[in-house]
C-alpha cells in the first residue's frame, strides 16, 4: 500500500464569503498569518486578488453541479485513519433540491437568530417597508436589477 503524502498547510474554507458575514471574515482570514490558504466557495468570482485566495466557482443549477456530502472533514487523519464517508451526487435535481433544503434550514435559523436578538435588544421584528415618496430606491431593488439576485428570485419563488 502506498503512502499519501501530505504537504502541512493551514488552510480555511468559506462558503458564502460575498455577504457582510463572510466578506468580513474572509478579509480577517487572508490577513491572518496562521492561513496559508483561504479557499472560497463562490457562485461568481469575487474582484478579490490575494496570493492565499483560491475561488472555487460552484453553481449548483448547471448540467454539471454536484453535491459532496458525508462524515469526510478535509483533513490529514480523513485521508489517512478515521473511517469517514463521502459521497459525490452528479444529478442535477438532487442537487438543486439539496440546496434548495440546505437554504431553507440556513433561513430558518437565521430567522430564529434574528428574533433572538431583536428580543435581547427589546425590538420589534418587522419586516421592511416599501418606499413611499417617489423615487426611493426600494430595498429589493437589487432583486430586479443583479442578474445572480434575478436568477435567485426566479430559482426559489
Amino acid at each position: 500500500m502506498q503512502k499519501i503524502k501530505h504537504a502541512i498547510a493551514n488552510k480555511a474554507i468559506i462558503a458564502g464569503s460575498s455577504g457582510l458575514i463572510g466578506s468580513k471574515l474572509l478579509s480577517i482570514l487572508l490577513h491572518e498569518s496562521y492561513y496559508d490558504e483561504v479557499l472560497i466557495l463562490v457562485r461568481t468570482a469575487l474582484p478579490v486578488s490575494h496570493k492565499k485566495l483560491v475561488q472555487l466557482v460552484i453553481d449548483f443549477d448547471k448540467p454539471d453541479a454536484r453535491v459532496w456530502l458525508g462524515s469526510y472533514n478535509f483533513s490529514i487523519p480523513a485521508d489517512t485513519k478515521n473511517g469517514e464517508n463521502l459521497l459525490l451526487i452528479k444529478d442535477r435535481r438532487v442537487v438543486v433540491s439539496y440546496t434548495v433544503e440546505a437554504l431553507r434550514i440556513f433561513d430558518h435559523y437565521h430567522f430564529r437568530v434574528a428574533q433572538k436578538e431583536a428580543k435581547t435588544a427589546k425590538k420589534k421584528l418587522q419586516l421592511a417597508k416599501p418606499p413611499r415618496k417617489a423615487g426611493e430606491k426600494p430595498w429589493f431593488a437589487d432583486d430586479y436589477s443583479d442578474k445572480r439576485k434575478i436568477r435567485d428570485r426566479e430559482l426559489f419563488a
